[in-house]
């Protein structure tokens, strides 16, 4: 899953979302919550995944993946 860096390499190795938009029933777009979200990664061993956080100008990204190798 990603790019094969950990979400702590960062720019230019992890992979990587940004511009985050939640959108509603409406179809109308929402900034993400940054508080009450539960993170799923069922292997740490294999990835990780960061908390979403504001990058610049208002727009919201969190970083993901791990170097891979996990078969089971």
């Amino acid at each position: 899953m990603g790019s094969g860096h950990f979400p702590q390499e960062g720019d230019k190795r992890a992979a990587y979302f940004q511009q985050i938009k939640i959108f509603n029933s409406k179809g109308h777009a929402q900034k993400p919550l940054l508080s009450g979200l539960d993170w799923i990664v069922d292997r740490p061993d294999c990835y990780k995944a960061s908390t979403i956080y504001i990058f610049k100008k208002g727009s919201y990204m969190f970083y993901y993946g791990g170097p891979g190798g996990c078969l089971d």
